[in-house]
């Protein structure tokens, strides 16, 4: 009975000691094992292959996808920072500002893929947040912009009456949650019905 059960508690150790995001060199040895456990683990050591593989083939992936898109984002960015700087005069402020946001749209999605780009290359499979400091009406005032151009909702907050905020984080990935929280609120609401953005005080 012991010498049956060594060889489980070596290949629970060994199971114990693998992790999904190195599955290089993750394979259990077979030299000495019962022949009854063959078997499984020759097929555990194939799906382990099939997961590296498929690991390799979504790096990339992702590290493609990155590369293809970031030239014609950037083409799109020169074009509309030029139209900004040449044709100023001609612009009413409404066109203007639409054109800064669709710009600063253009930069989020630039380091968006630089994350992307980054995940497809770490071995610990996370996205690196950035922490700095920055004024939070902004962001408010850029997330209403974008759900009013991209739902028929009304889409309405009153940030003339907040206060200055500042927040330590990633601007970035707060402007993507509030617009999947207005998204859901959209999707979840009454065709057309409107959707309040609010800002509730900590105190």
């Amino acid at each position: 009975i012991l010498s049956a059960r060594r060889p489980l508690s070596t290949i629970r150790q060994e199971l114990s000691t693998m992790d999904l995001s190195n599955l290089h060199g993750s394979k259990l040895p077979t030299e000495n094992a019962p022949v009854e456990l063959l078997p499984l683990l020759e097929e555990f050591n194939q799906m382990v292959d099939r997961l590296r593989q498929s690991s390799t083939n979504q790096k990339q992936f992702a590290a493609t996808i990155s590369h293809e898109f970031r030239t014609p984002l950037t083409v799109i960015s020169g074009f509309i920072q030029s139209v900004m700087h040449r044709a100023k005069d001609r612009l009413t402020s409404q066109q203007f500002k639409s054109l800064e946001i669709a710009d600063q749209e253009i930069l989020r999605l630039n380091r968006m893929l630089s994350d992307l780009l980054d995940l497809s290359r770490a071995e610990n499979q996370q996205l690196s947040i950035r922490r700095e400091a920055f004024e939070v009406v902004p962001i408010l005032a850029q997330s209403l912009k974008l759900a009013q151009a991209a739902y028929n909702n009304p889409i309405v907050c009153d940030l003339s009456e907040l206060p200055y905020l500042e927040a330590v984080g990633d601007p970035d990935r707060l402007l993507q949650c509030i617009g999947n929280l207005i998204g859901n609120a959209v999707k979840y609401s009454p065709k057309n019905s409107p959707v309040e953005l609010k800002v509730f005080d900590g105190d």
